[in-house]
């Protein structure tokens, strides 16, 4: 299973459940495994640090606008509103950043009328679905599946690429190659001096980067 973030209200009303609960089984049925804090996880520390933590541990985010405040009266901008404006959970936008800036696959929902700030068109390079999400068929739609399914081979394609590179580790011997099946567990092999060590690391895609405390070489070339 791949572990994928979503991003959503912990809190919804009951018209919404069945097209969420339909979203949750059509991922689990491409093997893919939702991760929502206060969901299916739950925090030991600050809210915004466990979602970092379990932001690192998935490989692909979801984001998923529901309508949370609606404001009939009013002024944007110094102009009247000419009808209500619904707004998401602001966990969504500090979600979608972190998800952003860390480099993961990235799925864009709301609802209808749902607007400002990621999903706002343009704000992010992504596209942005809207689509009515108290339909219990939406996830089916598709535009939806279809876009599902673009998401999940983005996500396996990126993990295919974390196992060719090569990185540069702040060891002191020169390069290092990484091995592993995920970009976050594996080891770290220096040719030069002979050593392999397991490591745990903290991968950017976005930077292509790899980093970790410390190595403990596991086994070292004998000399000639």
């Amino acid at each position: 299973m791949i572990d994928v973030f979503v991003s959503r209200p912990t809190w919804l009303p009951e018209e919404f459940r069945g097209g969420l609960d339909r979203l949750s089984a059509f991922l689990d049925s491409h093997d893919l495994r939702t991760r929502t804090l206060g969901v299916t996880d739950y925090p030991a520390a600050s809210p915004l640090d466990e979602v970092i933590r379990l932001m690192q541990r998935c490989r692909g985010a979801i984001v998923l606008g529901y309508p949370q405040i609606e404001i009939q009266t009013g002024a944007l901008k110094g102009r009247p509103l000419e009808s209500a404006m619904f707004l998401p959970t602001e966990w969504n936008h500090i979600e979608a950043g972190l998800a952003y800036a860390s480099g993961l696959p990235l799925l864009i929902i709301h609802h209808l009328g749902v607007a400002r700030g990621v999903f706002d068109r343009g704000a992010i390079n992504r596209f942005i679905y809207e689509v009515d999400l108290k339909a219990a068929d939406w996830p089916l739609r598709p535009s939806i599946s279809g876009a599902i399914k673009t998401w999940k081979a983005e996500m396996l394609e990126a993990d295919l690429n974390a196992d060719r590179r090569i990185v540069s580790a702040g060891h002191g011997r020169g390069s290092a190659y990484w091995v592993g099946a995920r970009p976050d567990t594996g080891s770290l092999s220096f040719p030069r001096i002979g050593a392999a060590c397991p490591c745990s690391l903290s991968w950017s895609p976005a930077t292509g980067t790899l980093a970790t405390d410390s190595f403990v070489p596991l086994a070292r070339a004998r000399s000639p």
